[in-house]
C-alpha cells in the first residue's frame, strides 16, 4: 500500500490552535490561558495531546499567542517525550486560520487541525478513519438537541459541506467539533496575511471554489467544551465519565 495514499505519522502534523485570548472566562482564570484549566487534575491540552499519541502519532505544532510562555512552559515539562513537539508563538491576533497559515511551511503534507478549548472522545480517531486524501478537507460535527449556543453546519445527502450557519439558530442540528483535515497543497494557495477564520473565511472560500469538504458524523458525542463560564461548569461534571469510561 502507498503510504503516500494514507494518513500516517511520516506524513501528518497535527496542529493545535492554542492562542486565544480567553476573553469570555477571563474573570475566572485572570492568570492562566484556556487550554491550561484543570479537568480532572490535568491541563485541559493534556487529554488533547494524550488522545493523539494513544493514535500513535508523535508531530504535534502549538500555535501560541496569549500566555504563551504559560503554554511552552507546559511542552517542556510534560510527560509526553516521544512526542516531536513544536511551539509556534503568534506576533498578533492571527484568527483560527491565519494561525495555520502561519505555520503552514513547517507542516508535512497533511494536517490535522484541532480547537484547544474543545475534546470530542473519539472524535480523532473517526476523522483519520475517514479520511480521503483526494478531499481538500474533511472536519468532524457531532449532534446536539439545540445548537443556539454554538452555530451548526450545513451538509448534503453525500456528507458534503455546504455552509457554516452562525449561533443563535435553535432547535436540533450538528455543530462543528473543531477538528480539520486539510490538504496542504490545496489549502496554501488560500494562505493570505492577517487575521483570517477557518469557519468563516478560509472554509467558505474553498467551498465557492468547488474544494471538496467531507463531513464526518458523530450522532452520541462525547463532548467537552471549555469556551465560556457555563461550559466550563457542565465539562467539570461530566468529565471523568467521559475521560475514563469510553
Amino acid at each position: 500500500m502507498d503510504e503516500n495514499n494514507q494518513i500516517n505519522d511520516k506524513n501528518v502534523s497535527f496542529v493545535v490552535l492554542v492562542g486565544g485570548l480567553s476573553s469570555r472566562i477571563k474573570h475566572l482564570y485572570p492568570n492562566k490561558p484556556k487550554p491550561l484549566i484543570e479537568i480532572e487534575n490535568k491541563p485541559f491540552l493534556y487529554w488533547l495531546v494524550k488522545e493523539i499519541e494513544t493514535l500513535n502519532f508523535t508531530n504535534i505544532i502549538y500555535a501560541t499567542g496569549y500566555k504563551s510562555d504559560q503554554i511552552e512552559n507546559w511542552v517542556k515539562k510534560n510527560e509526553f517525550k516521544r512526542l516531536n513537539q513544536k511551539i509556534v508563538k503568534e506576533k498578533k491576533k492571527l484568527g483560527t486560520a491565519g494561525s495555520v497559515f502561519n505555520l503552514i511551511n513547517i507542516c508535512k503534507q497533511n494536517l490535522i487541525v484541532l480547537n484547544g478549548d474543545t475534546f470530542l472522545a473519539g472524535g480523532i480517531k473517526a476523522l483519520i478513519e475517514s479520511i480521503n486524501i483526494k478531499n481538500s478537507c474533511s472536519l468532524v460535527c457531532h449532534h446536539m438537541k439545540n445548537t443556539e449556543k454554538f452555530g451548526r453546519i450545513i451538509f448534503n445527502k453525500k456528507n458534503k459541506l455546504i455552509n457554516f450557519i452562525e449561533k443563535k439558530k435553535g432547535g436540533p442540528g450538528y455543530i462543528n467539533s473543531g477538528i480539520y483535515y486539510f490538504k496542504k497543497e490545496k489549502i496554501i494557495k488560500y494562505k493570505i496575511n492577517g487575521c483570517v477564520s477557518l469557519e468563516y473565511q478560509l472554509i467558505p472560500s474553498m467551498i465557492k471554489n468547488n474544494e471538496k469538504i467531507n463531513v464526518i458524523k458523530i450522532n452520541k458525542p462525547k463532548f467537552i467544551d471549555i469556551g465560556t463560564e457555563d461550559s466550563i461548569i457542565e465539562s467539570k461534571k461530566k468529565a471523568q465519565k467521559i475521560l475514563f469510561n469510553d
